[in-house]
């Protein structure tokens, strides 16, 4: 045999020996790394996870009793890691009314699905008042749930959700009535108010165009609009920009946009006020809320498993009216 065809034949030997070497080292690389992912997501978050939790607790009106929302949902860490946030997907909530310390709880609504923003615990005129919304910003209405016999009702339907105002709805301190706010913007793209308007000229010319709020009284128990002598209906007055609405302790609803304010009141004429309401008369909006006329204020354990009853810290937690800041 030639020599240098032995020297060609064990390099070549060689050579494929290397190939299938690396070949070798490159497919234990890729399954260790399969291996290391799928074990990474299993094990680090990435499955769905049920969670359990209050997620907000108020006052009845006269301070006796609580009401609080329990919401369940699944929750796992963001697939892109780099998301600052977890994802969270199938909402339930359930609503109930308790003592003070836990005890003698009443259940209102099971697992019902979506969400629960705020909500208001009017014990004598036996309802919750709850801005649900679902998944993904929709379906947004504020609902009326009957403490005699749990029924829903349909206060109204937040169709603006979304947009850059918002449709509030707050009962009134005694509970009797509820007032509607609907704030709206002049929107130069389409010639009119709306309350979904870009405001894209607003922001780049820094024009402030005009904001109005339109104001509806509305009897709690049957939903009608109250009539003249009883209560004004709609009532449409000028802002020149955003708009927050609280009820005052005499009973009359406040609107301001921070330069000027208006009080409404069922039966009179809407009165424009020489002095804009402190902070302290604007928050909380009504009497149910997270303190009470006697200073308690309703804290939600880190762990979201119950709530405890604190004192209120003077500065810091206010309960509704002027004069409460505890």
């Amino acid at each position: 045999m030639d020599p240098s065809s032995t020297v060609q034949a064990h390099l070549g030997s060689g050579m494929e020996e290397a190939m299938n070497t690396r070949k070798a080292s490159r497919r234990l690389g890729q399954n260790s790394l399969l291996l290391l992912t799928t074990l990474f997501l299993g094990s680090c978050g990435f499955r769905w996870t049920q969670v359990d939790r209050i997620s907000r607790a108020v006052w009845s009106e006269d301070g006796q009793r609580v009401a609080y929302a329990r919401l369940k949902y699944e929750e796992r860490m963001p697939v892109l890691l780099l998301a600052d946030t977890t994802e969270k997907r199938n909402f339930r909530y359930s609503l109930y009314h308790a003592a003070p310390d836990g005890s003698d709880r009443v259940t209102i609504v099971q697992d019902r699905t979506g969400l629960v923003g705020e909500f208001w615990y009017m014990s004598t005129e036996g309802y919750i008042l709850v801005y649900q919304y679902a998944e993904g910003n929709n379906d947004a209405r504020y609902l009326r749930f009957d403490l005699a016999d749990d029924s829903a009702t349909t206060v109204v339907v937040d169709e603006w959700i979304g947009a850059n105002e918002r449709i509030e709805v707050l009962p009134s301190p005694s509970g009797e009535f509820f007032v509607r706010l609907l704030p709206t913007a002049w929107c130069p793209e389409t010639g009119d108010y709306r309350m979904d308007c870009s405001y894209t000229i607003e922001y780049l010319t820094g024009n402030s165009f005009p904001h109005e709020a339109r104001v509806t009284f509305l009897n709690s128990a049957t939903l009608e609009v109250l009539e003249q002598g009883v209560g004004k209906g709609e009532e449409v007055i000028a802002f020149d920009d955003y708009l927050t609405g609280a009820f005052m302790p005499d009973g009359s609803y406040v609107v301001s946009d921070g330069t000027s304010a208006w009080s409404f009141a069922p039966g009179l004429t809407p009165v424009q006020l020489v002095q804009i309401p402190d902070s302290a008369c604007m928050y909380p909006p009504t009497a149910s809320s997270t303190v009470n006329g006697q200073g308690q204020n309703l804290k939600i354990m880190e762990n979201g498993q119950g709530f405890t009853v604190q004192e209120a810290i003077p500065g810091e937690d206010y309960g509704f009216g002027c004069d409460s800041g505890v």
